[in-house]
């Protein structure tokens, strides 16, 4: 199992709820299924797909969990930074990573776009509009495995240098499991946004 099915689990249960909340904005499972799909089809387009990985520098909005769900439904893996990190560090997990891409924000371009190495990169508030020529269903990525890398953190190692964390998928479907059981989730409960799995299997 792959992390991403838990939530397309939910989405056929609970097709019309809403899935993400930020203030009045709001989004069903429907939506936020048919946004992801639309964009893990553009990555695919961009030769995206299994064991690749794409780094996130968002900030703390809506959009964040249907971009990190897009880049599971294509087959790649997902590395979460921090919206306040400062340039030389994205330049560093770029590389360090061999990220293929960076989906980010006029925000964040504004504040450290100048100081970053020439990276390919997906701005969502310019390029969200590319999207509607996708299609709405999944695409079909066959060359994958639950050994594969679902998702990279990245720390401070002792050096200063930041080092990445690699979770594959089967390892976080069986934390999933496990913490079901022990915090149970109902579809009508709530979770804060952040970088965590949860937001997948509510």
């Amino acid at each position: 199992m792959f992390l991403e099915n838990f939530f397309e689990d939910s989405a056929i249960l609970y097709p019309n709820a809403i899935a993400i909340e930020q203030g009045d904005i709001k989004y069903t499972y429907t939506e936020v299924e048919h946004a992801a799909n639309k964009l893990a089809h553009f990555l695919k387009t961009k030769s995206i797909g299994s064991e690749d990985k794409v780094v996130i520098l968002l900030p703390r909005t809506a959009q964040v969990p249907i971009v990190m769900l897009a880049v599971l439904k294509a087959g790649a893996a997902y590395i979460p930074l921090d919206p306040e990190i400062p340039a030389d560090r994205v330049n560093f997990i770029m590389e360090d990573a061999s990220a293929k891409l960076l989906i980010t924000s006029d925000i964040i371009i504004e504040r450290i776009g100048s100081q970053l190495n020439k990276h390919p990169i997906f701005n969502i508030d310019r390029q969200l509009t590319e999207l509607a020529i996708y299609p709405d269903t999944k695409p079909i990525e066959i060359n994958r495995s639950e050994n594969d890398l679902c998702y990279i953190i990245y720390t401070s190692g002792t050096t200063g240098k930041p080092k990445g964390v690699l979770l594959e998928h089967r390892n976080v479907a069986n934390y999933i499991r496990g913490a079901q059981i022990i915090y149970p989730i109902k579809n009508t409960d709530r979770a804060l946004q952040g970088f965590s799995v949860s937001l997948m299997r509510l």
